[in-house]
């Protein structure tokens, strides 16, 4: 069953993996919020650059707090 409104998802990890599946929700119009290890890190940075405006990046306890319980 698809969602019908757009959800708020928590990736925790902005490797290969978490970036993957961050895209492919972004794509279909759900709000992701990445939570690293490290938010100035590498991987974080590739987040930035991939993904601009359309992903917030911090720390997976930031991440989290936006995210209701559920997902």
């Amino acid at each position: 069953m698809m969602a019908k409104e757009a959800l708020v998802i928590a990736v925790l990890g902005a490797g290969n993996i978490g970036r993957t599946l961050g895209k492919k929700w972004s794509e279909a119009g759900h709000q992701i919020h990445f939570g690293v290890n490290d938010p100035a890190g590498k991987n974080a940075q590739i987040v930035h650059a991939e993904f601009g405006d359309r992903a917030t990046v911090g720390t997976i306890a930031e991440a989290l707090q936006g995210t209701p319980p559920w997902y």
